[in-house]
């Protein structure tokens, strides 16, 4: 997970919902002072990942983030669950369950 969100949705949501099992690592923007879509930020959830781009897939719902993934050479880019599904290059969904006809 990479995600613009305040610091509270690691210390609450994801743990409410017990997400955080399911997604190492977990980067918030402000625990690393740098915001996506600035390429250092998918740099680092890379690193930590253990990971190379071109085995990544990032999922989102902008744009100008997918676009950022895609310049760093990510295997896949697809719009999640956004106004612009349907009008945009990259191959969207608006269900998690749908992911997998894309991977």
């Amino acid at each position: 997970v990479i995600s613009n969100a305040l610091v509270s949705r690691r210390h609450y949501e994801l743990k409410e919902f017990d997400l955080e099992k399911y997604f190492d690592p977990i980067i918030i923007s402000r625990e690393v002072n740098i915001n996506k879509p600035h390429p250092k930020i998918f740099e680092i959830a890379l690193e930590l990942a253990g990971v190379e781009a071109g085995e990544s897939v990032l999922v989102d719902n902008k744009i100008e983030n997918l676009e950022a993934a895609q310049n760093m050479g990510f295997a896949k880019a697809i719009l999640f669950n956004s106004d612009k599904i349907g009008q945009s290059v990259f191959p969207s969904v608006d269900r998690f369950a749908d992911l997998r006809t894309l991977l």
